[in-house]
């Protein structure tokens, strides 16, 4: 399923099966959320209104490449 699919909607998937966050909580998820560097992911308000850890699978450390082919257009920090 997952090869028939590009976008953020790809993204999306991939941090959902990755992670294991339920669909609500990675539509909630924001920027800040996101620890690059521990390779954790912060979900809000899941199962029980509970804040919870997951790790971020190595596949998704890297960013996607930018229309330009760059990996990451602008400033990235």
């Amino acid at each position: 399923m997952l090869a028939h699919m590009h976008g953020p909607h790809l993204r999306m998937a991939q941090v959902r099966y990755g992670s294991g966050v339920r669909l609500l909580e990675g539509l909630r998820l924001r920027v800040k959320d996101l620890d690059v560097a521990r390779r954790q992911l912060t979900a809000h308000d899941g199962k029980g209104e509970q804040d919870r850890v997951t790790m971020v699978p190595l596949a998704l450390s890297n960013p996607p490449p930018g229309p330009s082919g760059a990996s990451c257009p602008g400033a990235c920090e």
